[in-house]
């Protein structure tokens, strides 16, 4: 056999070597799940788009830090509601006040009122006739910290968890923990604060500073800031730094009272004179009473002011109230008797205004307080102090139907709340306590107004920081978490709203509604 035959037949039998080879690999390749052809061919087809994509995939990947995802880990929410803490968050910047003045040098300060009627007054009733410091704040601390604290403790209680932003409020606040970071906005907004939970929603805490609890500025602070809320364009232009919510709720920690009393309390004043044998009146009228001063300045009056005790029969509220009220003033005006008995002084003023005009507590009480206070005592054919601010609110309430209103019971000892908590479009806040309360059904703190609903009444675990004004904001943040589930269990439950305006104010425990 030649050579060249050799070769040939060699060349044949490597080719069929090779041949199989490439068989038995595609066959294993088959079988683990590749695709032979297409493992060959793609070096010549793929490679290309291969080198395409950094060109054209590279500057998406580079703009994904800019694109809208949260630079924190907390999840996008859905629903949003705002609590308006409607209070004075204006004075922390001044002094206590030093001086011991009377009623009547200050009874027109910071009371600007269109109809000069009407004033303002914190739920434990004191500072109502003195425009300063008095009344407005605890310590120097003004009373809307306090009562804003306490909606954020109970947002953390219900396992919500604040966003980054605002520094942390403490009592008394840190540098920058009020008017912060808001710019040229309104001037009524002095914090916010934005709290998430998984899975429910965001709910905004928001101040709504009233400068003093001044009443021309509790309405239209207010206004503003609910239409500002719901727009997300406050008066002014502004944008609102926050989330526009869906619903919101409004806590109000405060009262009302005539600026000018001594007419509606006169009735009241002879029933002590006459029960007490102050002589105080010396008419059927007490027409001699003409001013808070004078009245101020009575000497016997003082006496059974600060010792009331065994007059039960004669006036059975303000001696069960006095010595708690003594208590608490003593922590808000420590080492000074002299603002501490003006403090008390007005407290029982405001008792007086009221207490129906006989001191008698019974189911019809409420009723006979509404009626002689509808009706302007000196001239009967104009309304009176609690008909004007009546009105006042119903129109408020009829602008902003969808809003949920919460109000302080107020601390007097009495069976029903004041105003604004009164009103049928006011869910009215009592304090929780042993004390039962005829003609209510549940007991309460002892100080404390009955309310249809009752929470705590107290700063953290300070005792000596109580009342109402705190237990509302609790409530209010009960609210708010429900409007997030799409419930209005709370309102529905607690707020029994009747045609006659007379209640009933219960102070139920709050175990209707989860959570």
């Amino acid at each position: 056999m030649s050579l060249s035959i050799l070769m040939e037949e060699k060349a044949m039998i490597t080719k069929v070597r090779c041949l199989s080879l490439i068989i038995v690999l595609a066959v294993l390749i088959e079988a683990c799940g590749g695709a032979a052809p297409a493992a060959t061919e793609a070096p010549a087809t793929e490679a290309p788009a291969a080198t395409e994509a950094p060109a054209t995939e590279a500057p998406a990947a580079t703009e994904a830090p800019a694109a809208t995802e949260p630079p924190t880990q907390i999840p996008e929410v859905q629903n949003t509601v705002a609590i308006l803490i409607v209070d004075n968050f204006s004075q922390g910047d001044k002094a206590p006040i030093e001086a011991t003045p009377t009623v009547e040098e200050t009874a027109t300060e910071g009371t600007s009122n269109d109809s000069d009627s009407i004033c303002p007054v914190v739920p434990d009733g004191f500072g109502e006739y003195h425009g300063g410091e008095m009344g407005r704040t605890i310590n120097g601390i003004p009373h809307g910290v306090f009562v804003y604290k306490e909606a954020l403790s109970q947002l953390e209680d219900e396992g919500f968890t604040s966003t980054p932003g605002m520094a942390p409020l403490t009592i008394p606040p840190a540098p920058g923990a009020l008017k912060a970071g808001f710019g040229n906005g309104p001037d009524w907004m002095w914090r916010f604060d934005e709290w998430q939970k998984p899975e429910v929603g965001e709910i905004i805490v928001a101040s709504v500073d009233t400068h003093g609890l001044e009443l021309n500025s509790i309405f239209t602070n207010l206004e503003d800031a609910i239409q500002t809320f719901s727009s997300g364009i406050s008066s002014d232009g502004t944008a609102l730094p926050v989330k526009k919510p869906d619903r919101l709720v409004v806590n109000m920690s405060f009262g009302f009272v005539p600026c000018e009393p001594i007419p509606y309390i006169r009735p009241s004043l002879k029933v002590l004179s006459d029960g007490l044998g102050l002589g105080l009146c010396t008419d059927d009228g007490c027409n001699n009473i003409e001013s808070l001063s004078q009245l101020q300045a009575h000497e016997k009056f003082n006496d059974y002011l600060n010792n009331p005790e065994g007059y039960e029969n004669v006036d059975p509220v303000w001696t069960a109230i006095e010595p708690i009220l003594e208590t608490r003033l003593e922590s808000y005006f420590p080492g000074k008797p002299d603002q501490l008995n003006l403090a008390k002084f007005q407290t029982h003023v405001t008792h007086l205004v009221y207490s129906p005009d006989d001191l008698s507590i019974d189911e019809e009480s409420f009723s006979r307080f509404v009626n002689e206070n509808s009706i302007d005592p000196i001239d009967p054919n104009n309304p009176g102090w609690l008909a004007q601010i009546e009105n006042d609110f119903a129109q408020l309430f009829d602008n902003y139907s969808d809003v949920i209103f919460v109000g302080a019971a107020g601390n007097s000892g009495l069976p029903y709340p004041f105003i604004p908590a009164s009103l049928d479009a006011v869910v009215s806040v009592s304090s929780i306590g042993g004390t039962s309360r005829t003609p209510c059904k549940e007991t309460i703190a002892t100080d404390s107004n009955c309310g249809e609903i009752k929470m705590e009444g107290y700063v953290g675990n300070n005792p000596t920081i109580i009342g109402t004004s705190f237990a509302a904001p609790k409530f209010s943040v009960k609210v708010a978490y429900h409007l997030l589930l799409g419930s209005n269990c709370p309102v529905d439950t607690y707020n029994y709203s009747s045609e006659s305006g007379n209640g009933p104010w219960d102070n139920f425990p709050y175990d209707g509604c989860s959570p």
